[in-house]
């Protein structure tokens, strides 16, 4: 099997900001007791150390693997041949269900045109999938809008054999695959 060249692309959706705060000496939201601090302020009390609650208070700083906010696979070529599917998954490790989107978008002469956009909502604990067919030989992006650190999206160009009900993968794109926009 051929390798798959990848270039990344950068878009500008916005500037990056520096979300750092006051230390703890200050009374900072982020330092040491903010989940403790944030409980009482609310009134939740025990509700407040869920895990949903406690990515909210955990300090920015901490964040070295966040995967929230827009994601990109770069561009990257997908194989032509009979049948090829690109399969975009979401995984939620979630308590709650949590929105998403997908945008898939091609090159064409120098420039990336849309081609497929979904919103859509992953399920507690559950997984939503995509698949988008008549893609093969094409220059594409694929682009994920994921609001929690909880949700693990996958991409995946595949072959499907008719004959048997086989699968083939030709492109595999982990979640540490997409790069932060």
């Amino acid at each position: 099997m051929g390798s798959v060249k990848q270039w990344p692309i950068y878009t500008s959706y916005g500037r990056r900001r520096y979300l750092g705060g006051r230390d703890a000496r200050e009374g900072s939201a982020t330092g040491e007791g903010a989940l403790e601090r944030a409980a009482q302020a609310t009134g939740v009390g025990e509700a407040a150390r869920l895990p949903e609650a406690r990515e909210q208070a955990v300090p920015v700083r901490s964040r070295s693997r966040e995967v929230r906010g827009v994601r990109t696979t770069g561009i990257f070529e997908v194989p032509s041949d009979t049948v090829i599917q690109l399969v975009v998954a979401i995984s939620s490790f979630s308590g709650q269900a949590h929105p998403a989107s997908v945008r898939i978008r091609r090159l064409d002469r120098d420039e990336l045109e849309p081609v497929f956009f979904r919103a859509l909502t992953v399920p507690a604990g559950g997984a939503e999938r995509i698949v988008v067919d008549g893609l093969g030989g094409q220059t594409v992006e694929v682009e994920v809008n994921l609001p929690s650190d909880l949700l693990v999206p996958t991409v995946t160009v595949t072959q499907y054999f008719p004959a048997d009900g086989g699968i083939l993968v030709l492109v595999y794109k982990s979640p540490g695959d997409l790069v932060p926009v």
